[in-house]
Formats: structure tokens, C-alpha cells, sequence
């Protein structure tokens, strides 16, 4: 009865990670909302490889500020593998992934790793449209297809 129960009670708490997302897995998805009359907005845009063993995401956003005379920003990119290649041998490979504002990043990784990238701040006397945002990230793995360069700017 008590493990009927237990098994019962782990299901229901599964169904509800994967409802909200929690469980994550590899997946392309683009979505861009930007006001070009005001500047402000955002793009993310994620791409896994073919066989959804590694993964690129990108996110840059420009929105109002509390504050007159400013504009916040935020540029963010993730980089992330599955712990084997689609032969089921260990991934390695490398991250490669660049932010404009903050300059260049490069690390290699081995296995199930990720790794991420980000800058959020503060831009003042500056409108939005004379602000550029830009995030960049890539996963290659050496056995598996790589991602597309996954390149978001506006």
C-alpha cells in the first residue's frame, strides 16, 4: 500500500515538472518582440543540434527603466551538452559564445556541462534605438552535428 502510494505521489510530482517546464530538454524555438517605434523589446532564440544532444541559447532585451534617462539592458547566452554524443560515447567539445558589450568567451567542456553568460545593466542619457544589444552562443560538439550559431541582436 505505502509503496503504491509513493509510487503514485512520484508520478504526479513528474506530470507536474513537465507541465511547468521544469524538465528540460533540447529544443529550437525563436520568438522576437520589439517595438520598433520605441526601441524597446526582446529576442530569444534557442537551437539544438539534430541529435538533441547539445544546445545554444541566446536572449537580448532592452526594456523601460525606474529611473529617467535610462534604459535597462540584459544580454544572456547558455550553452549546455548531454553527458554522451549520439553514439553513446563521452561528449567533448567546446563553448563558444561572445557578447558584445563584455567581450569574448571561450571554454571547452567535457560531458554533461554548461555554462552561461550574462550582463545586465544600466545605460543612461541614451535612447533605446542608439543602444545596441547582442548575445551569441554556440555548441560543437566533435562527434554529434553542432548547433547553428544561435546570434540575436537588435
Amino acid at each position: 500500500m505505502f509503496i503504491k502510494n509513493f509510487a503514485k505521489s512520484i508520478l504526479i510530482l513528474c506530470a507536474i515538472l513537465a507541465i511547468s517546464g521544469i524538465v528540460y530538454s533540447f529544443t529550437d524555438f525563436y520568438e522576437r518582440q520589439v517595438d520598433e517605434r520605441t526601441g524597446y523589446g526582446y529576442i530569444y532564440w534557442e537551437d539544438a543540434n539534430t541529435e538533441q544532444t547539445a544546445q545554444a541559447q541566446a536572449n537580448v532585451s532592452k526594456n523601460v527603466s525606474n529611473w529617467p534617462f535610462a534604459v535597462n539592458i540584459n544580454e544572456y547566452s547558455y550553452c549546455t551538452s548531454s553527458e554522451t554524443d549520439y553514439h553513446g560515447k563521452k561528449n567533448k567539445g567546446g563553448f563558444y559564445w561572445y557578447v558584445s558589450r563584455k567581450g569574448a568567451k571561450s571554454k571547452r567542456y567535457d560531458g554533461a556541462e554548461s555554462d552561461t553568460h550574462e550582463y545586465t545593466g544600466r545605460v543612461w542619457f541614451s535612447s533605446p534605438q542608439s543602444i545596441r544589444v547582442h548575445a551569441k552562443a554556440q555548441v560543437t560538439p566533435d562527434r554529434d552535428s553542432a548547433t547553428q550559431e544561435v546570434d540575436v541582436e537588435f
